[in-house]
């Protein structure tokens, strides 16, 4: 008993300093921007279709990146992937602040995207490995209210340094940020290190195709893939509504600034950070659909409510329903894919997940740009809306529950 205390210890420690402070930190840096990139992107375009793309760059360069991070991640590992990861992130979006065309920011965005799926596709193999499955419901969903407590602070922060300093100073200072948890990464310790480098070692000499691996994970987990993938791919597409409709929506429609945008979506995340520990309880407790299907009804129905917001307030309370259905669902889509991830082939699926989601990702502000230049912005609200239903309908009835009897009775 004394033993597995420690261990718990131990594992707790560990997520904290290589998985919770650094990634409170990373989200602290990507809600500073969240209310400013908008807004910047429209001062250099007013092309709605070609903002809707910068706004999707950096989902897009994770779309193209997300399989081969994975391979990546296997060949140098966790934390070096998660180090590496946040370099490029912070390079990339520093030099936003040189950007004077739109060309430009997309292709920072771009490389940024690269950044942002290596750091995460490290970061969830290495919660998938080393959390036990009766506790990796409460384990993931830390991290993502983690997450948003960093959303909570950021939107507050980029606000009020865009009104006070101008925009591109928040690029800088998301830079300057990100050296915090790459500095917490590099000095601290992993105790997995050194078994993960007798794992890379043995697989460096096996020198398989990652082709073939790919090919593999696609011919024997497809039957798992297509059903949860178009559910990740909706999911993700009703959740960028925040941060893609959601401040241009405010600024172009309801004429507000980047502080009360960023103060809108800071209250959204903070009711988002409040509810984790409850999406945690559900999925360990009674099974990740609990936590799955309402919170995507929720998110739909507060995203439809965008379209009918005449104020600064009526937008606030539809953002705090988005922040509602968010935080339920903290960590779910995580969970579920260390749930069906192979501990054999981890990475290379990982990654062809993430890809999926991140398409779901990168398409949202590409379709609110081609409908809001052909229509209108509550037109392509709408759109994502309905999007949030397809979700919960996917999850509910084509998507199996992961959460085995004997992992809940072993807890």
């Amino acid at each position: 008993m004394p033993k597995k205390t420690q261990s718990n210890r131990t594992l707790i420690s560990n997520l904290i300093w290589i998985i919770y402070l650094p990634g409170f930190l990373y989200a602290v840096a990507q809600g500073m921007i969240a209310p400013v990139l908008p807004l910047f992107a429209r001062n250099l375009s007013e092309s709605f279709q070609l903002i809707g793309w910068v706004l999707a760059a950096d989902f897009l360069g994770q779309v193209l990146s997300d399989v081969p991070a994975g391979y990546i991640m296997e060949r140098i590992g966790r934390k070096r992937g998660m180090i590496f990861g946040i370099v490029v992130m912070a390079i990339a979006t520093g030099l936003i602040f040189l950007a004077t065309a739109i060309w430009q920011l997309f292709l920072l965005r771009l490389c940024a995207g690269f950044g942002v799926s290596l750091y995460s596709v490290a970061r969830h193999a290495w919660l998938a490995d080393g959390v036990d499955p009766s506790a990796r419901g409460r384990a993931i969903s830390v991290i993502g209210g983690v997450f948003r407590g960093g959303k909570v602070v950021g939107p507050l922060i980029g606000g009020t340094v865009a009104v006070t300093f101008g925009q591109r100073p928040t690029f800088l200072l998301y830079a300057a940020i990100l050296m915090l948890p790459m500095a917490i990464l590099i000095f601290m310790k992993d105790p997995n290190e050194a078994a993960e480098r007798e794992q890379l070692a043995v697989k460096a000499h096996k020198k398989e195709s990652h082709f073939k691996d790919f090919g593999n994970i696609l011919r024997n987990y497809s039957h798992i893939l297509i059903p949860a993938g178009a559910g990740v791919f909706f999911a993700q597409m009703v959740r960028s509504a925040r941060t893609v409709i959601l401040p241009l929506y405010a600024a172009v429609v309801l004429d507000l600034d980047e502080q009360q945008i960023g103060t809108i979506l800071s209250t959204s995340s903070l009711i988002d950070t409040v509810l984790f520990p409850v999406a945690g309880i559900l999925m360990d407790s009674w099974g990740r659909k609990y936590a799955i299907v309402p919170s995507f009804v929720f998110q739909g129905f507060g995203v439809f409510l965008i379209s009918l917001s005449t104020g600064y307030w009526w937008l606030m309370i539809a953002a705090c329903l988005i922040g509602l259905g968010n935080g339920i669902s903290s960590g779910t889509m995580m969970t579920l894919s260390a749930d069906l991830s192979p501990a054999e082939s981890r990475g290379g699926f990982l990654g062809l997940w993430r890809l999926i989601g991140d398409a779901g990702f990168a398409a949202a502000p590409l379709i609110v740009g081609a409908i809001a230049d052909a229509l209108t912005l509550g037109a392509s609200t709408i759109v994502l809306a309905f999007s949030g239903g397809l979700a919960s309908a996917i999850f509910a009835f084509f998507v199996p529950e992961t959460l085995k009897k004997e992992a809940v009775g072993a807890d």
